[in-house]
């Protein structure tokens, strides 16, 4: 774990640098719309590496909690996807939930990126109720053998080998997602679909989470 923070420290250390000098040139961009989203992209990307190193130091991203839209949030990935050819459906809606933003679309992205970059195509459901909101998302991949179910949210895990390769994937996704579903006070579960594909379920309970995401 000491040398595995050491490694992250570096890496956001030595991101800090080349950032910046994209964050100058893009503030030079003519297109005001092209400038502002590159440098929200720069934004998100600084904070990312910040969550990265959080991460195994234990500790969260220092976000206040905000009601989110999460059709909305996910509608901007499908379409951040898209850009790179990825195959994203949606349906269903849901009430805005009270979460730590970046957070809670880090989760998200982590999920549904992997759906789309090992499983083919993403198709997502949001099912709410006044309880918990449930966000199902199938992909039609070759699934997980059931025995290895559980062992995909170890760090460093990756099953097919060749994932490392088309994405570069380093086997951190779903267990970063899971940690911060479970300090949302909800949870992800995994199951192969009776169709094939592997189905993936975030979710999370609809209370006053404040409390419970300050820490």
């Amino acid at each position: 774990v000491d040398e595995r923070e050491r490694l992250f420290s570096a890496i956001s250390h030595d991101l800090k640098t080349p950032i910046t000098r994209m964050r100058l040139r893009a503030e030079m961009l003519d297109d005001p719309l092209q400038r502002e989203r590159f440098c929200a992209s720069l934004d998100e990307l600084d904070l990312l590496v910040k969550g990265a190193l959080a991460s195994v130091k234990g500790f969260d991203l220092h976000e206040a909690v905000e009601a989110v839209d999460p059709r909305a949030v996910l509608d901007e990935l499908a379409e951040e996807l898209a850009l790179q050819g990825g195959q994203v459906s949606l349906s269903g809606d849901a009430e805005p939930l009270a979460v730590k933003p970046l957070a809670f679309k880090r989760c998200l992205a982590n999920l549904v990126e992997n759906a789309v970059f090992y499983g083919k195509r993403a198709e997502v459901t949001l099912d709410d109720s006044p309880q918990q909101l449930s966000i199902h998302i199938r992909d039609h991949g070759p699934g997980i053998p059931e025995a290895q179910l559980g062992r995909v949210f170890s760090p460093f895990v990756r099953l097919e080998p060749s994932r490392s390769r088309n994405t570069g994937g380093s086997g951190l996704g779903l267990g970063i997602a899971r940690h911060i579903a479970r300090a949302l006070g909800g949870d992800i579960a995994l199951a192969n679909h009776s169709e094939g594909g592997l189905l993936v379920t975030l979710s999370i309970p609809r209370w006053d989470a404040s409390n419970t995401l300050q820490h």
